[in-house]
């Protein structure tokens, strides 16, 4: 078991009155109230109107304790703010310097080459010239051009913005790549003076098929008619949502790999409708092909899921997968929805607790992926303002007179994406002060 799974299931169990107090063992032996080792719920005053009618039907009791409620300032400018600044996170990650929530990128601080100046100026040259920048006798650059051609304009320009990070840049991982073009979209627009109405290009986590067995999870090697173990890394891959608007004024989902412009033989395409994609591929169905009419050996569909293939992940689990909590993963997505770069929000959902979705959420969250809409895209970006608002939701101080938050500790949201209910979990035992 992976470590940070093993962190996530301690003590979230059992039940608590929400009014009830629970006591924290001081250095003298002495018992105070502890509201980390509480139940209670969540209520928000939303100063704003910025959380959307979810946070209307939630006011505070007269009763409440000043920790169950959590306050919204933030102006829409503000949350708007969270897309725009994303870009500096790019700067600083092709720079070297360690600029994600955690403390350090995921390459440990390598310099790479290129700049965001120079990314933008390829996307420029590809969007607007594909003829001139793709050989169409090219196997590789035939591909792209002929999709570019085909596509309509977002998508068209997500292909060139991946494109331009692959020709100018020598990163190559996916959490290399997460560092750049989800947080270069909406700098590349602005610059470019595209204007793509409900276009969003915002980090998600999956699940992906790797031959390395120190990198697979507990219960996913299968053995190759060659001999070969293929397994999955579990929740660690980073591909992107892409939402925007058609000229029909329908809402639309891609998943979008940012590591190549082109089809690989990991996955069926770098740029696709969800229902096209192996992520979707049913666990029912058997073993597949990647690409049909090639020589390759088929997947296992046990080994593609996405954070919004929220069904899959749990028959994932139930066949013995060590799959991280597919709440949380959903959760992050709604918050990736929110901020894009994840690089304004002072804690993640990492280490020490879990969070937890209703099944209805989970429901909604599947839906969303396949069938888009305006309204639901409105109703996750809600839910993900609220999940921000209490993970940043300071609740308490520890032993050193540190402030705990919302996110250093367990969290259970019941409801619906139009009701959602935030609930803090107890842990499941004293801290003694040392």
């Amino acid at each position: 078991m992976n470590r940070r799974r093993l962190l996530t299931t301690i003590g979230v169990s059992g039940t608590a009155s929400l009014t009830g107090c629970i006591g924290r063992l001081t250095g003298n032996g002495e018992e105070e109230n502890d509201p980390t080792l509480e139940e209670f719920q969540y209520f928000f005053v939303d100063e704003t109107g910025t959380l959307g009618e979810p946070a209307e039907g939630q006011q505070p009791p007269e009763d409440a304790e000043d920790w169950q409620i959590v306050k919204n300032t933030l102006e829409e400018s503000d949350w708007q703010e969270k897309q725009e600044n994303d870009v500096e996170r790019a700067r600083g990650y092709l720079a070297g310097e360690a600029t994600d929530v955690t403390g350090s990128g995921p390459d440990g601080g390598e310099v790479f080459e290129g700049t965001v100046e120079e990314i933008v100026q390829r996307t420029q040259e590809m969007y607007e010239n594909p003829e001139e920048e793709f050989d169409p006798s090219s196997g590789t650059e035939g591909h792209i051009l002929e999709e570019m051609q085909q596509e309509d304009d977002p998508v068209a320009f997500t292909r060139a913005l991946i494109h331009a990070t692959d020709t100018v840049t020598d990163v190559t991982s996916s959490g290399g790549k997460d560092f750049l073009a989800p947080n270069l979209a909406e700098y590349a627009m602005e610059e470019l003076g595209l204007d793509f109405p409900e276009y969003e290009l915002s980090t998600m986590i999956s699940t992906e098929p790797t031959g390395l067995e120190d990198q697979m999870i507990e219960g996913s090697m299968r053995e190759t008619e060659g001999g070969q173990t293929i397994g999955t890394t579990g929740m660690r891959h980073l591909l992107s949502l892409l939402t925007y608007e058609n000229e029909d004024g329908e809402l639309q989902n891609k998943y979008v790999e940012n590591i190549k412009a082109h089809p690989t033989s990991t996955f069926r395409s770098m740029l696709r409708d969800p229902e096209d994609s192996a992520y979707r591929e049913p666990i029912e169905g058997g073993r597949f092909k990647i690409h049909e009419n090639t020589q390759g050996a088929p997947m296992w569909p046990e080994h593609y899921a996405t954070a919004f293939e929220q069904e899959k992940l749990e028959n994932m689990r139930e066949m013995g997968l060590d799959i991280d909590n597919p709440g949380e993963q959903f959760t992050m997505a709604a918050l990736a929805m929110v901020d894009d770069g994840l690089n304004d929000i002072s804690k993640l959902p990492n280490e020490g607790y879990q969070i937890t979705v209703s099944d209805e959420i989970k429901e909604q969250a599947e839906d969303f992926a396949l069938n888009p809409t305006k309204d639901k895209k409105e109703k996750i970006e809600n839910f993900g303002k609220m999940a921000y608002s209490v993970l940043e939701k300071e609740i308490g101080e520890d032993f050193k007179n540190d402030p705990i938050y919302g996110a250093d500790n367990p969290i259970r949201i019941e409801g619906s994406l139009e009701t959602p209910e935030f609930y803090h979990e107890p842990r499941e035992k004293y801290v003694s002060e040392q």
